[in-house]
């Protein structure tokens, strides 16, 4: 369940363990992009992976970024429980806007 993902997702973090990290978070995305119903969507999103894993890598530990996801996530998932759309597009642009960040941290430092 999605709820089992968010929390395996943390102890990863707790344990500092960030391939399980990587993979688990994979899994939480993915269980939501597939009940989208939108092939085309998630081919997509497929293709963008190889290297948000790269950026979780770089930034994951940093800046409270690990944090940030585990409570965005946990927004996601209530929001989806209790079937409330507003509070749904809000905690997902704010998951966004963390990754926007992460992502331009990363690459800060290519450009170094």
């Amino acid at each position: 369940s999605l709820l089992r993902l968010r929390d395996e997702a943390e102890k990863a973090v707790m344990e500092r363990r960030i391939e399980k990290y990587i993979t688990v978070n994979k899994d939480f995305h993915f269980y939501i992009y597939n009940r989208c119903n939108n092939k085309w969507l998630v081919r997509y999103i497929q293709s963008l992976w190889y290297f948000g894993r790269w950026v979780n890598v770089a930034t994951l530990f940093e800046h409270n970024v690990a944090q940030k996801y585990l409570a965005s996530h946990g927004r996601i998932y209530e929001a989806i429980r209790d079937r409330d759309e507003k509070a749904l597009e809000a905690a997902f642009v704010d998951h966004l806007n963390d990754a926007l960040e992460s992502t331009l941290r990363a690459l800060s430092r290519l450009e170094k």
